[in-house]
């Protein structure tokens, strides 16, 4: 199923990044880009070929970027929000709870616009 197949590729190039960064040899700020565009990278390989099956492009490559900032922005926005609308509830919840509509957005729009099959 293929939003099986999404959730475990986005939770292995998270894990991935995650590694990367304690291992990392640089400042905090340079750990985190490097693991953040390794995780990146590896999310798109994987979503392009093991999830959705398509070949690899420049051009979905460039539009999974882009929309990948704007869901990195998105995130942040709800959770801010959310952290400040509910400070009573943890921020390991708050956040759990600000990925869902983030995953939901970007699986929908992976699958039918940037890896999208004629």
């Amino acid at each position: 199923m293929t939003i099986l197949r999404f959730l475990f590729s986005g939770a292995s190039s998270t894990f991935f990044s995650a590694i990367l960064v304690q291992y990392l040899i640089f400042s905090n700020f340079l750990n985190f880009a490097i693991a953040y565009l390794a995780g990146l990278v590896l999310s798109y390989l994987l979503n392009s070929k093991y999830v959705f099956n398509t070949n690899l492009k420049i051009n979905s490559f460039l539009k999974f970027c882009i929309l990948h900032f704007f869901l990195l922005t998105a995130g942040s926005s709800i959770y801010s929000l959310m952290s400040y609308s509910l400070p009573e509830i943890a921020k390991t919840v708050i956040y759990l709870l600000s990925i869902l509509p983030i995953v939901l957005v970007s699986f929908f729009i992976q699958k039918n616009v940037i890896f999208f099959k004629n």
